[in-house]
């Protein structure tokens, strides 16, 4: 069964083509997103995000330092360090999830101007031409939405 569903899958992809005979009722298309890139390039368009970065950066500088004197200061300021890295963490999976609706809604209006059925994740994508990756497309759709979205622009 392991092996059946995957296999499946991929002769499901090999029935669709990129032309626009495809997967639902002979039309459509079928496209990929670099999901990662799209959040990354909108996180690291924020202000907020570049701030924590830096921050985040300097605290693992301080961690991965081996400073040999006072073990006991270093044990405490290190698991100080060490507490807010992983809350600053936690806020940066924050605004990167706050970021998926939009994402979402790029997505979609790029695939109904495109006459695309399915859009895949690229981690999803085995092989592919260049020419069936939206992440581009995707990401400027989201940046303009953003920039829509934001009352400051207005």
């Amino acid at each position: 069964m392991k092996i059946v569903l995957p296999l499946l899958f991929l002769l499901c992809l090999g029935c669709a083509t990129v032309g626009g005979t495809g997967a639902v009722a002979g039309k459509g298309d079928i496209r990929y997103v670099n999901l990662r890139l799209i959040v990354d390039s909108l996180v690291s368009d924020d202000a907020e995000w570049k701030a924590l970065s830096i921050r985040m950066g300097e605290l693992r500088k301080k961690l991965s330092r081996t400073d040999g004197s006072t073990m006991k200061s270093s044990a405490v300021s290190g698991g100080l360090a060490e507490g807010e890295l992983s809350d600053l963490g936690k806020k940066e999976g924050d605004m990167k999830r706050r970021l998926y609706p939009l994402i979402e809604r790029a997505i979609k209006a790029v695939a109904r101007r495109n006459d695309v059925v399915l859009v895949l994740n690229s981690t999803d994508v085995l092989y592919s031409d260049e020419s069936v990756d939206i992440t581009g497309e995707v990401l400027s759709e989201a940046r303009s939405m953003k920039m829509r979205d934001d009352p400051l622009s207005r």
